[in-house]
């Protein structure tokens, strides 16, 4: 979901609660004139004036009492236009200003990661790092302290702009689709990252190290059919498994959807998974001890040798469709260390 959307949702939500402010006041306007005190309709004012005259008959001075009274009439329809105006002018400056400033966030969010890309594309090239990674791929006793000093200015870089970028997982998603494409996400040391509504929908994860990540309400999932396809005919060898290895350690991942994802071997231990979907997930040989499993959709997920030693699972719904109740249950699913 983009920032936008939310911010559509607000308008809409908005311009309502105006019409029905608008509709209750016509509403309530006719009660109110009907009722003397509050002052909307028709008004009036008396003065008492006592003067004193000498009667022409005897010559004797003469009080006589006199009472005046003004008629205003009521508020018009102008009137109340003018008032709504006057007030509307505030609220309207206010809204203004609001808006302004949600754009000049995006803005800036948008820029800021534009300028992201911008300077690991640099260390990519310029700086030479992604030769450097080639070059230690090729050989495993390859060292360099320049591939160091370039690996962790990226990761510094990578933690910061994802804290920038607080709640807006559509970016976020960017951020780590395009450390994927480039392949730094098996570089890159990615512990305890903001990635908090994250979307990384079919977004490779190979060798991805997020452990103690902040994962909850991320997209995860794993829809796009060709990706699936290619995982599945590669999955006896695991040869080209795009998430072979994904690290995820004491991660939080409440409420996250990781359904369809081909997790065979990956590392869940101690994760949160209160809540999160795991439909048709293969987590095959994968280490789930100590995971807080409540409530967790298993739905058609293949567990077949994954160890969930010690986990939760709670009102968690297992591959057959039954609600766990029993760890004998586990047992006809293949499962370690039950």
């Amino acid at each position: 979901m983009s920032v936008q959307e939310p911010l559509n949702g607000w308008n809409t939500k908005r311009k309502l609660l105006i019409v029905l402010a608008i509709a209750g006041a016509i509403a309530v306007l006719p009660v109110l004139y009907r009722v003397n005190w509050v002052g909307f309709g028709a008004d009036s004012n008396k003065s008492v004036t006592v003067e004193e005259v000498i009667n022409p008959r005897d010559g004797k001075i003469v009080k006589l009492t006199k009472t005046t009274e003004h008629f205003q009439s009521g508020k018009t329809l102008w009137d109340w236009l003018g008032l709504a105006g006057t007030l509307a002018i505030p609220i309207v400056l206010y809204q203004f200003q609001r808006s302004e400033k949600q754009q000049v966030d995006i803005t800036s969010r948008e820029e800021a990661m534009l300028a992201y890309f911008k300077h690991i594309s640099e260390l990519l090239i310029d700086k030479e790092l992604k030769l450097l990674i080639t070059k230690k791929q090729e050989d495993t006793n390859f060292k360099d302290p320049k591939l160091n000093a370039l690996l962790d200015a990226a990761h510094a870089c990578t933690l910061s702009i994802l804290r920038r970028l607080d709640k807006d997982g559509e970016r976020k998603g960017r951020i780590i689709r395009f450390l994927s494409d480039v392949g730094l996400i098996n570089e890159l040391n990615l512990e305890q990252a903001e990635l908090t509504n994250a979307n990384l929908n079919n977004v490779k994860l190979k060798g991805a190290k997020l452990g103690y990540a902040k994962l909850s309400n991320a997209n995860l999932s794993l829809t796009d059919p060709r990706i699936i396809k290619r995982i599945k005919k590669a999955l006896p060898t695991l040869s080209g498994c795009v998430d072979t290895g994904v690290l995820l350690y004491c991660a939080d991942l409440q409420n996250a959807d990781l359904s369809g994802r081909f997790l065979p071997s990956a590392c869940f231990k101690s994760a949160i998974l209160k809540n999160a979907i795991l439909k048709n997930t293969d987590l095959s040989n994968a280490d789930l001890s100590n995971a807080d499993l409540r409530n967790t959709d298993l739905t058609d997920a293949n567990l077949n040798g994954t160890d969930l030693t010690g986990a939760d699972l709670t009102g968690a719904i297992l591959p057959d469709g039954n609600k766990y109740e029993l760890r004998q249950q586990l047992k006809q699913f293949g499962v370690g260390n039950c």
